[in-house]
């Protein structure tokens, strides 16, 4: 029997086995897959597969060299005298190419994510978010210019006697990096100025502004603080116990400290740093640019100075961009394409910022 004339249940099932980066040729066969593979009854049945990878693998979303992949990560196979960890951190596809007829966008800078969409930033300042998993992209336009170095976040509220979610995203004139946790946002602050209302969550530990500071989720559950101090070049994980919207409460022991004065000799990028932590194995992984930005690497640190190196691959081109990474699970969110834009303003901590309603 032709694969034309297959049941549709049975056709779904054989091409939700295809590799996740070979979907674009699958969709570029005929009319009937195209339209098939972006249903939500495929999509699920591909999230399924490509989540129930080996036990203890997980997915992370890496922007690197203007580009975002998907990687998969297990850490659960490596030793201290094993030199061979280069398969521990693997790019298992290229998960966004926003080059198409309908949306022209290359050279994403940055990538944030929630419930599935992510939402990229170009080098020109664009405004994309795109549901990967069910083929969805959308433009956000903007009535003014934005600068490299704010940063983005993306959220949701849902809407009255509706099933769909109101995202929206907050644009903000700050160099760190916002992770997301259970649909809000945290971002690491020095006090300036103050104005207005503001909810205070305290550090389990003391900074200056020299030193680096770098907020992450776990499994979207909890958060994680990176710090480093810049004189000692010791570094220190913490993870929090609880969280609440106005309240939060870190372990009383560090999750990871470690001296890197002997095992990279440099302090990690103060303001655009991001990173990902394996509880199992009491390990942090930093992605950064090395090799006087020649080389995308990724660091895996642990206790004992255990201490390893993953070479990401040699970057197409000359970029001072390091890599960045963020936790990542695929969604059947779908993406209203009459969605409206508007533009509100306000003000935090005495700066502006603006917000970019999108019903997707």
């Amino acid at each position: 029997m032709a694969m034309s004339n297959l049941p549709r249940d049975l056709l779904e099932e054989v091409l939700s086995r295809v590799p996740v980066k070979s979907i674009a040729a699958v969709r570029s066969t005929c009319k009937n897959w195209n339209s098939l593979t972006y249903g939500q009854s495929f999509t699920k049945k591909l999230y399924g597969k490509t989540m129930a990878t080996k036990e203890k693998e997980f997915l992370v979303v890496m922007t690197m060299d203007l580009e975002v992949y998907l990687m998969r990560v297990n850490l659960h196979g490596i030793h201290k005298d094993d030199n061979n960890v280069k398969s521990s951190i693997m790019q298992k596809a290229k998960l966004i190419r926003l080059n198409d007829d309908r949306v022209r966008v290359d050279d994403i800078c940055k990538v944030f994510h929630c419930d599935g969409l992510l939402l990229c930033i170009t080098i020109g300042i664009r405004l994309v978010v795109c549901n990967p998993y069910c083929g969805q992209t959308r433009c956000i336009k903007t009535r003014r210019d934005y600068h490299i170095t704010d940063n983005y976040a993306l959220g949701h509220e849902k809407m009255k006697n509706s099933p769909l979610r109101n995202y929206k995203i907050l644009v903000f004139h700050d160099k760190s990096f916002l992770p997301k946790f259970l649909g809000n946002t945290y971002w690491f602050a020095r006090e300036m100025y103050i104005h207005g209302p503001r909810i205070d969550l305290h550090l389990p530990f003391h900074s200056r502004c020299v030193d680096t500071v770098t907020l992450a989720s776990v499994r979207e559950e909890q958060l994680a603080v990176l710090f480093q101090d810049s004189k000692t070049l010791i570094l220190e994980v913490w993870i929090t116990t609880k969280i609440e919207p106005n309240a939060v409460s870190w372990s009383s022991k560090v999750f990871l400290e470690v001296n890197m004065s002997p095992l990279t000799g440099f302090q990690f990028n103060r303001s655009f740093g991001s990173f990902f932590i394996v509880e199992e194995k009491n390990v942090v992984v930093v992605p950064i640019k090395g090799g006087h930005f020649k080389r995308n690497l990724a660091y895996i640190i642990g206790k004992d100075e255990y201490f390893k190196e993953v070479d990401l691959g040699v970057p197409s081109s000359y970029i001072y961009f390091s890599p960045h990474v963020c936790s990542y699970v695929p969604s059947l969110v779908q993406i209203k394409k009459d969605a409206q834009v508007m533009l509100q303003h306000h003000n935090v901590s005495a700066e502006k910022h603006h917000e970019f309603c999108a019903s997707l």
